[in-house]
């Protein structure tokens, strides 16, 4: 009986501890034994495919170079495989007069959809959500200099707002104020971003930017994107290197249906 008591004692301590811990620190626990994949193989574009929009996506020198096209939609290179819960870093540079972005847990829909009572974005209330056939849509990592808000959480195509920071609010007047300390346009700067469950935090050169709760998906495609430009920025690049992931279990969150 003293045996038992003590391996319960111990097994239940250890389920408590392990209870106990934030959505953060038990990703950054799992990761510990996983191993980085890369996403990109340096050499060509395997495992991605490109939707959206008309612009190209070229390789050189072991990065992935997104050129801009005029008149034409968001292009989007994305994987062919889903991700849920992970760590994801690479390395990006643009320009200051670009706008781009990493989609994370999105996906490409082929028909239209409509999802009822989507989760609200911060200061907004529930909604029905109407989404289009020929969008890539989900959670966007921004990367805009003009605005202030790269390495914030845009919901592209889906609530089309913002989940972090929320907008004209204390919150977005620091975010931004950090932005101008820390982005650098046409610079070579490095990208975290962290989800577990409902969770999502972004990283720019180990400073936090985002840190969001949100449900509207939990898994779904990784992308880079070419957003759409004026004809002056046509032939102009965004360029993308050492892209890796680390994949962890998934932490279950209840997320929206689709409307029947």
């Amino acid at each position: 009986m003293k045996t038992s008591k003590f391996l319960f004692s111990l097994l239940g301590g250890g389920l408590i501890a392990a209870l106990a811990l934030s959505p953060t620190d038990s990703l950054r626990a799992q990761c510990k034994s996983a191993e980085w994949k890369p996403l990109f193989n340096g050499k060509n574009l395997d495992g991605w495919v490109v939707r959206g929009g008309n612009a190209k996506f070229d390789i050189k020198n072991g990065e992935i170079i997104g050129i801009v096209a005029a008149k034409t939609p968001n292009t989007f290179l994305c994987t062919e495989k889903n991700y849920g819960d992970f760590v994801l870093e690479l390395e990006f540079n643009c320009p200051a007069e670009l706008n781009s972005g990493v989609q994370i847990r999105s996906e490409y829909l082929t028909e239209d959809r409509v999802v009822k009572d989507a989760p609200p974005l911060p200061g907004q209330k529930p909604r029905t959500v109407k989404l289009k056939a020929g969008n890539v849509s989900g959670y966007q990592v921004e990367i805009d200099y003009r605005s202030g808000r790269t390495g914030g959480i845009y919901d592209e195509a889906r609530r089309n707002g913002w989940v972090y920071p929320q907008v004209n609010s204390q919150q977005d007047k620091e975010f931004r104020a950090q932005g101008e300390k820390i982005i650098k346009a046409a610079t070579w700067q490095k990208l975290r971003v962290e989800t577990s469950g409902s969770t999502i935090r972004t990283f720019i050169d180990g400073h936090l930017r985002a840190d969001a709760r949100d449900t509207m998906s939990s898994t779904g495609i990784i992308a880079l994107q070419v957003h759409s430009s004026p004809v002056r920025d046509a032939g102009k690049q965004i360029r993308f290197r050492n892209i890796r992931i680390k994949e962890v279990s998934p932490t279950p969150i209840a997320v929206p249906s689709a409307a029947k």
